[in-house]
């Protein structure tokens, strides 16, 4: 799965946080971080089976990382790249509503 360090890393980069200081680029990595992750937990929804719904459900309730990796590593062929695009489309989501801001 992606790596938190090097998602942190591409943020700043990616949405030109490098010049403000660490406390605000880590609100912004927090806020938009928690758009990321709902959007991925959407598309994993939509992307597996009823069957595999439930247990991501039930994988998801326990709290097992290793075990969660498996099972999408199994549902998701190239799951890695799926994050890394549904990263990318977050990200270029967020740049275009801050330029109409």
């Amino acid at each position: 799965m992606i790596n938190t360090d090097e998602l942190n890393d591409a943020l700043v980069k990616d949405l030109g946080l490098d010049g403000i200081p660490k406390d605000v680029q880590d609100e912004v990595i927090a806020r938009v971080g928690e758009n990321i992750l709902r959007r991925i937990t959407v598309s994993i929804v939509e992307k597996i089976s009823p069957e595999a719904r439930q247990e991501f459900d039930s994988i998801s309730e326990a709290g097992d990382s290793e075990r969660m990796k498996t099972f999408l590593n199994t549902q998701i062929p190239d799951f890695d790249n799926f994050v890394k695009n549904e990263v990318h489309k977050s990200v270029s989501e967020f740049k275009q509503l801050a330029a109409t801001a």
